[in-house]
C-alpha cells in the first residue's frame, strides 16, 4: 500500500522565474549564500528569518484591523 503524505511548498522566485520547492528545500537554497537569486515573493505567506522559514503570522489588533 502506498501512502502519500502531505508536503508543504514554498514558492520561490529568481530572475523572472517563479518554482515551487519543498519546504526544506527552500529552506536549504534560501541559507545559501549565493543561491541564484532565488527569494521569497512579496506576497508569501512564509518568511525567512534567523536562517529559518516560518508561517507569516497575522498581526491583527483585537479590533480586527
Amino acid at each position: 500500500m502506498i501512502m502519500n503524505a502531505k508536503t508543504t511548498n514554498v514558492t520561490l522566485v529568481a530572475n523572472g522565474v517563479t518554482e515551487s520547492f519543498e519546504f526544506s528545500h527552500a529552506e536549504r537554497i534560501l541559507r545559501m549564500p549565493r543561491n541564484g537569486g532565488w527569494k521569497l515573493p512579496k506576497d508569501s505567506k512564509f518568511e525567512f528569518v534567523n536562517n529559518g522559514l516560518r508561517c507569516r503570522t497575522d498581526k491583527k489588533d483585537n479590533s480586527g484591523k
